[in-house]
């Protein structure tokens, strides 16, 4: 299991790609190197063009070697760029979104590889200076391709800079993880069981599992915790949530069993991923949390940048309406024989809604346009939801409302909201009942 949570951080890390490219450049290398030390018969049915001899090449891959490193060098400073940007104006939880971009990490893979290239056959070069080679074309197809690499990664950065770009791309990875119904496609799941079944459960023999060392619960491998529980022939009910944060000590699940000597904590626990920082895999409140921040910026008097708050709360309701189609969350976790394996402890969508909301709230209140922005982005929470979530998305607006001070409104402003009042009024179906001109 170790081995595993191992493997899955060192894919996902920043340098990975690029020791790929490496050691794929290093092979490359080494069969270049045989083709024109070794094969020199072939030689002849190549057209005399596309070889150079020893002395070309030695003049040719010193100039390349630097100009390889002059685009890294400067793709790394744009990146440093990028990432100082991310943490003043951002947010610093978006830094991840970045580093974490294959793209970004591809580019840097062909600049190390077309490094290497170049550096390593300057290396060998040897023989008589009438030698002829291969090796410079392709070095000289390597360099064209960096360049072509490096235009690409300026056009990158310029995007992925633009705020209004990042914003897009946080809501997209949201609402994709949130599709994928947060990693439980390979599982059996339910809502809802009988209160029976939960409650035989208490009859049995109950154990606790706690943390074993301090930081977030980043995510849980269901599959493989289902599998645990199903060869102990246990129930397992989580009561961290993934998000939370844990100290060593801390409750993490209870299990409930016919034998005490059947469980395996050693390969439970480790389903149970804990590490020092968030992660938005099954976690559709931190990427919240990320355009909640960047919300929070752009209010502060030293951006002040109305428009773009604006745009975090449309994209959180864009999000909250994709959470709230799935609600009521997946609890129950079964195995292949359909029996309970699993019981997760889930949020509600009440809470979503508090965490999206609340800080702009408190510090956006002085500013019209952002108040009516929330309640425009309930009003996109609402549409085409059930009746239970149009009902929660109406009792929520009256905790927003609170934080209006009707009393210094200009008649204009009053006008503004009362409209986005009337269309979340009619979304969620209280236009008869609620509603009325007056109300501000």
């Amino acid at each position: 299991m170790k081995k595993q949570k191992l493997f899955f951080k060192i894919k996902n890390s920043f340098w990975f790609i690029p020791v790929v490219y490496s050691l794929c450049t290093i092979l490359f290398v080494s069969v270049g190197a045989w083709f024109d030390f070794s094969m020199i018969e072939w030689k002849r049915y190549i057209p005399e063009l596309l070889l150079a001899s020893n002395a070309i090449a030695k003049q040719l891959y010193g100039p390349l070697i630097t100009a390889i490193l002059t685009m890294t060098t400067i793709s790394f400073s744009t990146i440093m760029v990028v990432l100082t940007t991310y943490s003043s104006q951002f947010s610093p939880r978006a830094l991840q979104n970045f580093i974490s971009d294959k793209f970004t990490q591809h580019v840097l893979g062909v600049f190390v590889s077309g490094f290497l290239f170049a550096l390593l056959n300057m290396f060998l070069l040897s023989g008589e200076n009438n030698t002829v080679l291969i090796t410079p074309l392709i070095t000289l197809i390597v360099a064209i391709c960096c360049l072509i690499f490096f235009i690409l990664f300026i056009n990158h950065s310029a995007r992925w800079i633009q705020v209004n770009n990042l914003i897009s791309e946080i809501m997209k990875k949201s609402v994709d993880k949130i599709n994928d119904d947060e990693g439980l496609n390979s599982v059996k799941h339910k809502a809802e069981i009988e209160d029976e079944k939960e409650a035989e459960l208490l009859k049995k023999n109950k154990l606790l599992i706690y943390s074993d060392k301090n930081g977030y619960v980043e995510y849980v491998k269901f599959s493989q915790l289902v599998k645990e529980a199903s060869n102990s022939s246990i129930v397992i009910k989580l009561n961290a949530k993934v998000g939370q944060y844990v100290r060593k000590g801390t409750l993490l699940a209870t299990c409930w069993t016919d034998e005490y000597s059947d469980v395996d904590f050693e390969n439970i626990l480790p389903t149970i991923v804990i590490g020092s920082n968030q992660s938005s895999i099954q976690d559709a409140e931190f990427s919240i949390q990320k355009l909640v921040e960047i919300a929070l910026r752009a209010v502060s008097p030293a951006i002040n940048d109305p428009h773009t708050a604006i745009n975090c709360t449309n994209r959180i309701g864009t999000v909250l309406a994709v959470t709230a189609k799935k609600q009521p969350p997946a609890r129950y976790l079964f195995d292949e024989e359909n029996n309970l394996r699993v019981i997760i402890n889930t949020k509600t969508f009440q809470e979503y809604l508090y965490k999206a909301f609340y800080q702009i709230r408190i510090y956006g209140r002085n500013d019209v346009s952002v108040m009516n922005g929330v309640l425009e982005s309930l009003t996109i929470i609402a549409e085409n939801q059930k009746r239970e979530i149009k009902n929660e998305v109406w009792k929520f607006h009256d905790y927003i409302l609170t934080a209006i001070n009707t009393k210094h409104l200009h008649e204009l402003d009053k006008q503004l909201v009362n409209e986005t009042l009337s269309k979340l009024a009619i979304t969620c179906e209280k236009e008869n009942r609620f509603w009325n001109e007056d109300r501000l």
